[in-house]
């Protein structure tokens, strides 16, 4: 990286531990060291913490910003599964952006970069000044004679739209009952084959169950539309 983007990114990072369950001390080292190295070489300079454990809160983050001397605090929670690892890191306490690796520590460098880059995008380019423009001359608009109005002859009654624009609702809660329902259950196949903490697992099944209902009540709608269009055209 640049020094110049070094500079803009202007970051001194801490970086503290505030969960690891699952993992030996070994992997427990080989993940903190290998994230700690990718935000130096984004931010140019990230200290990891050696105080006392602490919850991820304020507080906590406070307490390793005046420990480390730096500006910034990442915040890891490790969750360590028979095959994979799942690292969650918070900057400064917002919400934490999640990567999961192989025990075999296959492609562990790629995937610190690219927590490294997520938690620390580089700023977006200065836009250009804007260039003055000349207007163009003016040009009078050419003499158009007035349009000829031909009013056509009176026709029957056209049919009526209501039944298309019932039918198209009906169409439209049907895709939002598709989506709810594919929502739902990506949700619980989530929970089922995910390693998750307590937490994230109420959240999925919160989530599965009230798109679950969602989709049911669009189909419902759906059905009903599509019935009422069908009764229109035939007995209109």
């Amino acid at each position: 990286m640049s020094a110049g983007l070094l500079l803009m990114l202007g970051a001194s990072v801490g970086v503290a531990v505030t969960d690891a369950r699952g993992l030996s001390d070994d992997d427990l080292e080989a993940v903190v060291t290998g994230v700690v190295a990718s935000l130096d070489a984004r931010t140019g300079r990230a200290v990891r913490d050696k105080g006392p454990a602490c919850s991820g809160d304020r507080a906590c983050i406070d307490a390793v910003r005046a420990r480390t001397a730096t500006r910034d605090v990442v915040t890891l929670r490790l969750i360590g599964v028979p095959t994979r690892v799942r690292v969650l890191a918070s900057r400064n306490g917002e919400a934490p952006h999640t990567v999961d690796v192989d025990r075999a520590q296959e492609g562990w460098g790629a995937a610190w970069s690219g927590l490294a880059e997520a938690l620390f995008p580089a700023p977006p380019p200065v836009a250009p000044p804007p260039v003055a423009s000349v207007p163009p001359p003016s040009i009078p608009p050419p003499q158009v004679a007035p349009p000829v109005i031909v009013t056509p002859p009176p026709e029957g009654a056209s049919p009526s739209v209501a039944p298309w624009i019932i039918a198209g609702a009906g169409v439209a809660a049907l895709a939002v009952g598709v989506g709810f329902g594919l929502s739902s259950r990506g949700a619980r196949a989530t929970a089922a084959n995910e390693p998750a903490s307590p937490r994230e697992l109420d959240d999925l099944e919160s989530r599965a169950q009230t798109h679950g209902v969602i989709a049911n009540v669009a189909f419902g709608s759906a059905f009903v539309a599509g019935v009422a269009a069908v009764a229109w055209v035939v007995f209109e």
